[in-house]
């Protein structure tokens, strides 16, 4: 079966799916499908607003019994950024073990992809699961605060997971202990679900960090990663990794808009590019410059429809 790249989003993130899933497409040369998990019920959200390039699945879908109804319990009333972060290894043990994936992986609906991601998929031909190092600093003196943050939110980034048939017993672990603790107190070290991948390379065998610096490239890792711009207009990293995928988080964004990562910029314009593509009245630039853009179009039905603006819930990043 093909291999399987997945995303968690609410409705009105479509366009953002969307985008990622082309920037995959746009560079991967073998066939994959591509699965959204849409934190809603299925009658929620307008049919004519769901990609038709992708599987679409729902709460009706995967918070039925076991650990993904456990996690929609406890948290769906009452935080759902909790529930869409603890559902992350619920939808990835679902795919390899209820809908027959080989491979897969996850990442967040703001990361795009810039290479070919095959080596990563081929990576899970000799262990189960990848992990991304966030890369924020091994120097406290040059760069304290990501140093630090390491200890308190994660040495894994979250936001990128694969994972193949061997390493469901891992993401059963993180989902059951994503139902036990989801929370963000850095006095006990906790962050969210990402600080628990700190444990699965103790507990669980196959579990391969990635050294690709050109994996998930974002603000926290300019240090470490450094952007070498190159004669033909391209960036490297450290002068000897490309670019597979950038983070385009809050702080990433605003790094590049303000000048501080500029060697990003044109990635970030194809970025924007690709996510107006999919919803034109879309321009993160603009609101990041401004602060005043206006959604003009809701994805919900419209019983259900709210005035919102996307990108608040981006400033929270």
């Amino acid at each position: 079966m093909h291999p399987a790249f997945c995303t968690i989003i609410t409705p009105d993130y479509i366009p953002f799916a969307s985008a990622l899933n082309h920037s995959i497409s746009s560079h991967l040369n073998i066939s994959y499908n591509f699965i959204i998990f849409i934190s809603a019920y299925r009658k929620q959200v307008a049919p004519n607003a769901l990609p038709h390039a992708a599987q679409v699945l729902f709460i009706d879908d995967l918070c039925v019994d076991g650990l993904g109804l456990a996690i929609y319990d406890k948290y769906y009333a009452t935080d759902k950024d909790k529930f869409r972060w603890s559902m992350k290894p619920v939808l990835m043990q679902y795919l390899l073990e209820s809908r027959g994936y080989e491979k897969v992986i996850y990442t967040d609906w703001d990361i795009h992809f810039f290479e070919n991601p095959l080596f990563l998929l081929e990576l899970l031909d000799q262990h189960n699961v990848l992990l991304s190092p966030h890369f924020r600093s091994s120097d406290p003196v040059a760069d304290y605060d990501n140093y630090i943050l390491q200890f308190n939110s994660g040495i894994y980034n979250g936001g990128f997971v694969a994972a193949g048939k061997g390493g469901t017993a891992a993401l059963a672990w993180w989902a059951k202990n994503c139902l036990a603790i989801c929370e963000k107190d850095t006095y006990k070290g906790q962050f969210v679900d990402q600080t628990h991948l700190n444990l699965m390379p103790i507990f669980f065998d196959g579990v391969y960090s990635l050294k690709h610096r050109g994996c998930n490239v974002a603000n926290w890792n300019r240090l470490e990663c450094r952007r070498e711009k190159q004669v033909d207009g391209t960036v490297q990293i450290n002068d000897q990794y490309p670019i597979v995928f950038i983070h385009f988080t809050k702080s990433t964004i605003t790094g590049i808009l303000t000048g501080e990562d500029a060697s990003l910029m044109p990635y970030f314009k194809k970025f924007n590019a690709c996510v107006q593509q999919h919803a034109p009245d879309i321009d993160m630039n603009q609101w990041y410059l401004t602060g005043h853009f206006q959604q003009t179009n809701s994805l919900l039905n419209p019983a259900k429809r709210k005035t919102k603006n996307i990108f608040r819930k981006i400033m929270k990043i």
